[in-house]
This record gives structure tokens, sequence and C-alpha cells, in this order.
């Protein structure tokens, strides 16, 4: 193969998740022979890079630079209110933006060019007039936090030293940390991207698929979030069924901080939040649980899938959400997603999967309905089945009964 065809199909790998992620990565020549561990070891002579497609190593890398410091410019973006100020379309000068946002014009017009630059914002020239605005699909997704497609959040403090550090002793030990040791900027984070989802769609759409339960909930019933993180979902579900005792249980001390917060900044009297387990519920306890992309997190989930079966009463129900995951690597990679997905995984999934000796370690993409539906038969459950909402892109969720 010349330089030219190799130069076009490096472009066309790097391209392929804009035109079509699916075939691209069905390409049998990008999958590279495992080498065995002799022959990894042993001196070998390494080849020149092609001059050609040395560039586009280097420019895969950096994209992967370029999205990091635009994260740290989203998170400015949402937290100096700029992408709000922004978000009625309205084209407006760096002056006209900064004065929106009560800031300084040299520095919101720098981050005007970087958010531009990556498109998120449309960049307009007339002579020596410059203006942005935004569309109203990125004013959803960065600038009206009221949307259910609001993700402005997702992007808080970047992932610190002492993380790291930990991370890379896991990598040494086999055994992680939970999501509380992140701390409450990781809560903060963990909420932030999937709040616009539960507060919009949690009750008229995913609630109400599951027959009879919106009318048991109206009545008052037992409820618990397992899994609850900062408490987003289950004040939801409070403010709708005031006549339903809520009960949101998670392992992370910040994360139960931050939900207590949050009920109490509403106001709610019918919602409570503890530092447990699935092992903390007591037998016949519960009436109807939900668990949120929060199974592939637990070290020993087939155990917490038994506490769930003695748990719920025998006329209850179970909602579990979890990423559309599949059983083998080469199906999950079709996603464009998923080098987040994995990344996350590493960092926070698997991790805390991981977090006891011996752990299951299911991370992100772990939990797919074969494996699921052999934790639920497994613990005595007798109806598994699973369904998908054009609302959630992410999620698949099962409804299991005892």
């Amino acid at each position: 193969m010349d330089g030219t065809l190799r130069r076009a199909r490096a472009v066309d790998q790097l391209t392929c998740f804009v035109r079509s992620p699916v075939s691209a990565w069905d390409d049998p020549a990008m999958e590279q022979p495992i080498a065995p561990a002799d022959a990894r070891s042993a001196p070998v002579d390494l080849a020149e890079p092609d001059p050609e497609l040395l560039p586009l190593a280097a420019y895969t890398v950096f994209q992967i630079k370029q999205g990091e410091m635009l994260s740290v410019m989203l998170h400015l973006g949402e937290r100096l209110g700029l992408f709000e100020s922004m978000a009625d379309g309205v084209a407006r000068t760096s002056s006209e933006v900064a004065f929106a946002a009560g800031l300084q014009e040299r520095w919101v017009r720098e981050w005007l060019y970087a958010v531009a630059a990556a498109g998120m914002v449309v960049h307009q020239r007339d002579g020596e007039l410059e203006r942005f605005s935004m569309s109203a699909e990125m004013s959803a997704v960065l600038g009206r936090p009221d949307h259910p497609s609001f993700s402005g959040r997702v992007f808080g403090a970047p992932v610190s030293r002492g993380t790291i550090d930990r991370l890379a002793d896991s990598f040494r030990t086999g055994v992680g940390f939970g999501w509380g040791d992140h701390g409450h900027d990781t809560a903060h984070m963990q909420a932030s991207m999937s709040a616009g989802r539960q507060q919009h769609f949690l009750v008229p759409v995913v609630l109400a698929s599951v027959d009879g339960l919106t009318e048991r909930l109206e009545a008052g019933i037992r409820v618990v979030d397992a899994g609850c993180g900062s408490g987003v979902a289950s004040c939801v579900m409070a403010e709708a069924f005031p006549h339903s005792i809520i009960t949101g249980i998670d392992p992370s001390a910040p994360a139960i901080a931050s939900a207590r917060q949050r009920a109490a900044d509403l106001g709610l009297t019918n919602v409570s939040f503890e530092e447990q387990t699935f092992d903390d519920l007591e037998p016949g306890s519960v009436d109807f649980l939900l668990t949120l992309d929060v199974l592939h997190d637990i070290p020993r989930p087939a155990d917490a899938v038994a506490a769930a079966r003695r748990a719920i009463a025998d006329d209850g129900a179970w909602l579990v959400a979890d990423i559309k995951a599949s059983p083998t690597f080469e199906e999950n990679r079709r996603n464009p997603m998923t080098g987040l997905f994995y990344s996350m995984s590493v960092v926070y999934c698997m991790n805390s999967a991981l977090s006891e000796p011996d752990g299951a370690g299911l991370g992100t993409l772990g939990l797919h309905p074969e494996r699921l539906r052999g934790l639920v038969e497994g613990a005595g459950f007798s109806s598994f089945t699973f369904r998908e909402f054009d609302e959630d892109v992410s999620n698949r969720y099962f409804e299991i009964r005892p």
C-alpha cells in the first residue's frame, strides 16, 4: 500500500465515528493479534514511523488533550453562567456576553474563541465586528438547566492528583476504592450526569411503564432507592408521590450529605437518606425498589441481588437501570462513546466494583442482560423483562418481580 493510500485509510479511521461508527469498527484489519509474553519481551528492531501517518497519530493523541482542556472551558462556562446567558440564541459581541454574565471582556473573548473552535458556539464576523451565538440544540445541552438534555454540570473539577495516585496503586494491588472516596466534587458530577433524565421522564415515562406502579405510588407505598447517589431520583419521586415513603441508601458519605441537603432545600418530608447498602435492607420491607446504574459498581452483585430478593415484598417490584452493554468488546465498541465508558469504568465503576478483595469488577459495561438474568434467576426472582425508551439513549430498564 503506497503512502497516499495509507494516509487515506488513516484519515478514514480517524473520522469513522462521524460517518459510520458500526461499519468502520467492524474492519478485521483493525484487530491486532496479541503476541505471547516471551515475544513481547524479546529484543526487536523498531520500525521507523511513516512520515505521512505520524502527524495523524499525534493528532489522535492531542484530540484527547484537547478534550481535557475543553472540559475545563465547559466547566467554567456553566459555573460562570456564560452558556446560560447565551441560551436564547441571540448573536452577541464578546462585550455583550461579558456584560450579561458580569465578567471581564478579554477573558470572555478568549473563552468564546475556545468553545467556538470546538463547535459549541457559532462565530460570525462582519468586518471588524464579531458576534457569538448558540444553536437551539447546543443551548438545550449546555445553557438550559430546565431541559432534559442539559449536561453542562458534568464538567466539574478535574480528577485530583491524589485520586490518580490511588488509581496507580490499584493497578498494582488489584483493589480499588469506592465512589465516596472521590469526594464531594465527584458526587456532584455523578448526579449531574443523569439529573435531566430523572427529573423529566423518570415518573411520566419510566415508572409509568411498570404495570400498576403509579397507582400504588399515589396511594402510598414503601420505596427504596438503592445507590441513590445525591438523591435526585428519590426527591423526584417524593415530590410526585407525597403519600409514599421514600428512602435513599448509598455507601458514599459525600453523596448522602448532598442528598440530605437537596431534600431540605426542597422542603420534602417524605424522603430520607441513609449511609447504607443492600445488606441493610430488612426482609419484606420494600414495596418498590429502584436501582439506577448501580449494580455494575458493586463488588458482590450476586449478594446484592439476593438481598434485594429478601427485601422486596411478595407483591413488590424492582426496577433496575443499567448501561446498554453487550457481552463482548467487539459489540460494545460499536457505540461511539465506548472510550468514555471504559475510561469512566477504570476511574469510577470497575474501581468501585473492585474495592473489596475478590470483587466481581463488572464495571460500566459489565452488566449485559444475559448476566443480569442469571443473577436474578439465581436469587429466586420469577419474572425478568427489560425495555428501552427513546428518552434515554444510554440505559436499559429491567423490571424484576419476586
